[in-house]
C-alpha cells in the first residue's frame, strides 16, 4: 500500500459484540506533527486529507 501524505491516523472497523453494529475507531500517531499534549489534555487538528479519509470510510460503512 502506498503511504499517504498528509494522513497521521489508522482506522480499525470492529463489531460490538452486544450489538453486532459495526463502529470505525481512529488511531492516532502521536508523532505526528498535528498532535498535541499539554498535561493532561490532548489536542488533535485534522488535515484535509485525514478529514476526507475518515468521511470515505463512514461513507463507505453507510452503503452496506
Amino acid at each position: 500500500m502506498k503511504k499517504q501524505e498528509n494522513i497521521y491516523v489508522a482506522l480499525q472497523l470492529e463489531k460490538d459484540v452486544t450489538t453486532g453494529e459495526l463502529m470505525i475507531a481512529v488511531q492516532f500517531d502521536r508523532n505526528s506533527p498535528n498532535f498535541f499534549t499539554n498535561k493532561n489534555m490532548i489536542s488533535w487538528c485534522p488535515t484535509n486529507e485525514e478529514i476526507e479519509f475518515i468521511n470515505e470510510a463512514y461513507g463507505a460503512l453507510n452503503k452496506g
